[in-house]
């Protein structure tokens, strides 16, 4: 009875106006804002946020931050595929590492990130040629794709990678 009594509202209210009628998605976009603001916040039935979805792209953050927000249960996911793509050396350098006093610390962090990243390149390669003598029945993107999946072991949690999530209204809600 609510939807009809607001929707008969909305009705006289295009009609009333007959010099300068709303728009259909005037309309539409005010019955819409008065349900949720009835329906939501006046009746407390928070449920109907359940539909409402927010897709995010994190992108630029690190392996770890992936793993930390992956453990939301209530949102899905596609993360950056480290056994399909090959990774270059580009990782995160934590903010506190931006401190003139630990100079010499960012400089031996980024020193490492580096050398795992040559040996993630170098892996990389011997595991294919690996396969290649190994499995000569195994096609190219097959090789590649088995040395990719090994080599990914090499990479720090400070690699640089991209995350999709999807989450609903609620599950937002709580999360924030």
């Amino acid at each position: 009875a609510f939807f009809y009594r607001s929707v008969m509202g909305y009705t006289s209210l295009a009609a009333s106006d007959q010099q300068n009628p709303p728009s259909e998605d005037r309309i539409i976009s005010e019955f819409l804002d008065l349900v949720t603001e009835k329906i939501i916040f006046e009746l407390g039935h928070s449920s109907v946020a359940e539909h409402s979805v927010f897709n995010f792209d994190l992108i630029g953050i690190s392996r770890l931050v992936t793993e930390l927000v992956e453990t939301i249960r209530f949102a899905s996911f596609t993360e950056k595929s480290q056994r399909y793509v090959a990774f270059s050396d580009d990782f995160v350098i934590p903010e506190e590492l931006e401190q003139p006093a630990l100079k010499l610390l960012r400089e031996e962090y980024i020193q490492i990130m580096q050398a795992l990243f040559n040996e993630y390149k170098e892996s990389l390669k011997a595991i294919q040629e690996y396969y290649k003598k190994d499995q000569p029945q195994l096609k190219k993107s097959e090789i590649e794709g088995k040395a990719k999946e090994d080599a990914r072991y090499i990479l720090p949690l400070a690699t640089k990678t991209q995350l999709g999530m999807t989450i609903n209204a609620r599950s937002l809600e709580n999360l924030l």
